[in-house]
């Protein structure tokens, strides 16, 4: 027996004891209301992830674009130190015999 006057339908008092709240069964539209609140929670949590995700990818782009440039600006080095130690190693030895 739904009270009319109570301002919680999902909420009825016992016929007997009017002091005491029972639980109504939940309605279609209590139901509903639940689902969506869970949908909504749900879409926040997966828009915080994409957030994160996003924000992560970010920091290892930055990175990656680093280490591209230490690398490119290595590569002359490394090209530079073996040309010095070929041509060391080769005006060292001429046919066999070190100078």
């Amino acid at each position: 027996m739904p009270n009319s006057h109570f301002p919680y339908p999902h909420l009825q008092t016992h016929p007997q004891k009017p002091h005491v709240l029972i639980a109504a069964p939940p309605s279609s539209g209590f139901r509903l209301s639940h689902k969506l609140l869970h949908a909504i929670r749900k879409r926040d949590e997966a828009f915080f992830e994409a957030s994160r995700l996003m924000h992560s990818m970010g920091l290892l782009e930055k990175k990656l674009n680093k280490l591209e440039f230490y690398s490119h600006n290595l590569k002359p080095d490394l090209e530079e130190c073996t040309n010095v130690n070929v041509v060391s190693s080769s005006t060292s030895t001429f046919l066999g015999v070190s100078f």
